[in-house]
C-alpha cells in the first residue's frame, strides 16, 4: 500500500531560546526599533509574551504589533518554520502596566502515514 502523506499544525515546543530566535526573527522581519520590547515571557501554554516599552517616534503600540506580527506569517516562516497562530494584548494591558501582547505560536508539520496491508 501506498504511503499517504498527511500536514497540519501543531502547537511548536517553546523554550527560551526558541522564543528568543522567534523574537529576532519578529524583529528583523517587521524593522523593530532597538528597545521596543524591554522583556519576553514564555508562558506555559507555550505562548511568548513581550512587554514593550513606549515607541518614541509613536510608530509602534501593542494593536499594530500584534496585528503586524501575524500578516508577517509568510516570512517568519521561511526564517525559521514558526509563525503567529494568534495574538492579542497581554494581561499587563489589562491591570495598566506596561504595554505588552501575547503571541501563540505554531508550526506546519508533515508527517508520513503508513497503511498497513
Amino acid at each position: 500500500m501506498k504511503a499517504k502523506q498527511k500536514c497540519g499544525l501543531a502547537r511548536p515546543r517553546v523554550d527560551l531560546e526558541t522564543a528568543r530566535q522567534f523574537v529576532r526573527n519578529l524583529t528583523q522581519v517587521l524593522k523593530l526599533p532597538p528597545g521596543l520590547i524591554y522583556q519576553m515571557r514564555v508562558d506555559p501554554d507555550g505562548a511568548i509574551t513581550l512587554m514593550l516599552n513606549p515607541d518614541p517616534e509613536g510608530v509602534w503600540d501593542t494593536e499594530k504589533l500584534a496585528k503586524d506580527a501575524k500578516a508577517a506569517n509568510d516570512k517568519l516562516k521561511a526564517m525559521g518554520g514558526i509563525t503567529v497562530q494568534s495574538s492579542g494584548f497581554g494581561q499587563y494591558n489589562l491591570l495598566h502596566q506596561p504595554p505588552s501582547i501575547h503571541l501563540k505560536l505554531k508550526k506546519e508539520t508533515c508527517g508520513v502515514l503508513s497503511k498497513s496491508a
